[in-house]
C-alpha cells in the first residue's frame, strides 16, 4: 500500500505556520512589556523642601518650581525608591513624591506614588505598590517635602512601563 506524503506536508506547513504567528505573537506581547528607568540624585545636600527632575540633576528650593522631565510617550510609573545620606533627625520625616503636570502646561499635582524615611528607616523608602499613569506631554517631578529637620544628599529612581 502506497501512502501519499501530501498530508504529512500539509500537516507540516500547518504547524510551521502556528509557530510562526505564536512568535509574532510572543515578540508583540514582549515589546509591549518595556520600561523604563529613571533615576537621579540632588546636586547639593538638601536642607529644606524641594523640587527635583526625576533624572538627576539641580533641584529647586521653590516647589512650584517647573523643574522636571517631558514624558516622551505613555506609561504607568510605579517602583518608587529613596535615599537621603543622612538620617532625619527625631521626630522628623523626608517625603518624596512624584509630581505630574499634565500636559507640561499646568500646576502639578501629588501623587499616590511617594515614600518617607523617618529616623528608624535606615535612610530609604519605597513604594512598590502604587502606580500612576502619565500621557506624552506630561512633565512630571520628585517633591522633596522636610518635616521637622532632614539634610543630606538625596537620591531616587522609579520604573516607567509601556
Amino acid at each position: 500500500m502506497k501512502r501519499s506524503i501530501r498530508p504529512l506536508v500539509k500537516r507540516c506547513l500547518i504547524l510551521a505556520a502556528m509557530t510562526t504567528a505564536l512568535s509574532v505573537a510572543g515578540a508583540r506581547a514582549a515589546q509591549a512589556q518595556s520600561a523604563a528607568v529613571f533615576g537621579g540624585a540632588s546636586s547639593t545636600s538638601l536642607t529644606a523642601s524641594a523640587v527635583c527632575p526625576p533624572n538627576g540633576g539641580v533641584c529647586s528650593a521653590t516647589t512650584t518650581s517647573n523643574v522636571g522631565l517631558r514624558v516622551p510617550q505613555a506609561m504607568t510609573l510605579s517602583s518608587l525608591y529613596a535615599f537621603q545620606s543622612t538620617a532625619p533627625t527625631s521626630g522628623s520625616s523626608c517625603t518624596f513624591t512624584v509630581r505630574v503636570s499634565p500636559g507640561g502646561t499646568g500646576a502639578y499635582s501629588s501623587t499616590a506614588l511617594a515614600c518617607s524615611i523617618t529616623p528608624t528607616s535606615s535612610r530609604t523608602c519605597a513604594n512598590t505598590g502604587s502606580s500612576v499613569p502619565v500621557n506624552a506631554g506630561d512633565i512630571i517631578q520628585i517633591l522633596f517635602v522636610e518635616s521637622g529637620t532632614c539634610s543630606g544628599f538625596v537620591n531616587f529612581g522609579l520604573k516607567g512601563a509601556f
